[in-house]
Formats: structure tokens, sequence, C-alpha cells
């Protein structure tokens, strides 16, 4: 099953909010997009795995399994869908209203209502890319981009894991320089690059593949005075060393994607590599930091 065929798989299940980051970074590898909601306002949260190609089944239970034992909880019972991209695009419109995040005024294609006067105004189709303004860490991240866009320019920015490119947008917006975005997904990056035309900021984000900090196009712009990475706890504590590597001296980064139990965790592991804390801001149950080096 390829993501040309026009079908889409998801996985979803629900896990006590304590567990919700472990099981987010183990279901990682099963889809494109994760998404974490609360579901009962009582801690419960709602993991939802967006992908192209029929999930393993055998794979997925073994995966739940080890990572209830880890957790010290009784798995979860995960349920497994065919969704058409079109039908998931529908829905993705109809549960994407327009959001205000500092300065950013994110809307989907279509949107006819006012737009607020002074905003900076973004276009946004997510499709199965990850990244509508809907979700805390996203939010978090445009909140965090607004308040640096309006103390200084940075000339040479890095979105990675870009999703739908929405906070790469947000840098080119607001800042008016280049700016690289980069995922591993294949749609991601088109996804991407359609979002950055769309809204006249192709001259500005160039989207790449790439994983992690080893791609041709980061190894050859680096060092960076901005990064932006909203993705998961686990994965920032390893790219630590890589992040801060390819951070120049006196830049900034924004990383998202943390529950609050997960910030410290992550503080001391950017401490290691010689980078500090500037700033926290909390959105629910999500934290997102600001760092220099």
């Amino acid at each position: 099953m390829t993501a040309g065929d026009g079908k889409l798989w998801r996985i979803s299940f629900t896990v006590p909010e304590g567990a919700a980051a472990a099981f987010a970074d183990a279901v990682a590898p099963f889809g494109d997009s994760i998404s974490c909601f609360e579901t009962d306002g009582k801690g419960a949260r709602r993991l939802t795995a967006i992908g192209a190609g029929e999930p393993d089944a055998s794979a997925l239970d073994l995966m739940l399994a080890t990572t209830g034992a880890a957790q010290g909880i009784e798995p979860p019972r995960a349920r497994i869908e065919r969704v058409p991209a079109d039908g998931w695009l529908a829905d993705n419109r109809r549960r994407f209203p327009p959001i205000t995040a500092g300065r950013f005024f994110i809307h989907g294609a279509g949107y006819e209502g006012i737009k607020p006067p002074g905003a900076l105004t973004i276009e946004l189709e997510a499709g199965p890319a990850f990244g509508s303004g809907t979700h805390e860490t996203t939010r978090g991240c445009l909140i965090a981009i607004d308040r640096l866009a309006k103390r200084r320019r940075f000339l040479n920015s890095l979105d990675l894991g870009c999703g739908s490119g929405i906070l790469a947008l947000a840098i080119a917006r607001a800042m008016k320089r280049p700016v690289l975005a980069v995922d591993i997904d294949d749609w991601a990056v088109r996804t991407a690059a359609a979002n950055a035309r769309s809204n006249g900021l192709g001259a500005l984000v160039r989207v790449a593949p790439g994983d992690g900090f080893s791609g041709r196009e980061i190894r050859r712009r680096a060092p960076f005075d901005l990064i932006v990475a909203n993705i998961l706890a686990r994965p920032l504590v390893r790219l630590a060393p890589d992040l801060v590597g390819a951070l120049r001296k006196g830049g900034v980064a924004i990383l998202s994607g943390l529950l609050h139990s997960d910030q410290a965790a992550l503080i001391a592991a950017y401490r290691a590599q010689g980078a500090r804390l500037i700033r926290r801001h909390r959105l629910g149950d999500w934290t997102t930091l600001t760092l220099g080096r």
C-alpha cells in the first residue's frame, strides 16, 4: 500500500496520561502523523497514528504489550481502520477551525471569514501531515516564534520534522528570511512544499527530505541561528548533541512535543551540551521550551 493509492490507515487507542509519551514514541514507526488528545477530562489520552500502508497487527500488538509492561499498565486495545485520503481530508477540514497564536492567524483552504487586522496570516492544508496549529505543541511553538520575531531577525532557520510546514511558514512570514524545512516522510515534504507555494513563501521556504541531522541540505546549510523541532521527547533527548552542534553560538532552539513530565530530562540533556533554558511555555498538558546556545 502506498500513499499514492489514496488510502490511509488509522491506529487509535487510549492510555493514561502518564503513559502517553512512551506510547507516542512507541507507535511512531506505525504512522506518519501522531496526535495525542485528552478524551474525558480525567487524564486519559487518545493517541492516533495516521499513515500510508496497512500496519502489521502482530507487530502493533507486540509494541502495545511491551510498552504496557514497561509502564506497569495493561496494554491498550488498538483500533485499526482504513481511511480514504479524501475522507480524511474532509474530516480534517471540519475539525480545523481558524486559530490565533500570538500574531499568527491560521486558517484552512477555503476560509471566507474575517481575518484580524495586522495578523500574520497563513493558509494551511494539513493533509495527512502533522501540524494544523490546533494542538498545544504547535501553538506553543507559534507563540515562541512570534515572541522571538519581535526581538530579532534570524538569518538561517531550520524546522526539523516540519510536517505540514506550519512552523517554517510562520518563521518565513514573520521574519522574511530563508527557512529550511525537513521531514522524514515524503507526504509531509510534498504537503509542506505545496503550503509554501500557496502562501507565496516558496522563495523563502526550502523543503527537503531528511532523517535527523544527517541530511545533505542540513549539513550544507548549518550552523543555524534558529532551530524549531516539534516532535517527541525521547527523539529530542537523543538529538541533543546533534541539534546543539548544528546551532550557531548565540542561536536559539524551540523544542516542543513535550508533556510537562518530560521537560526535566530534556533540559538536563541540552544543558549537558552547553545550551541554557531561556523560557518555558505551558499550554494544557504540554510544554514548549526555548533554549539558547
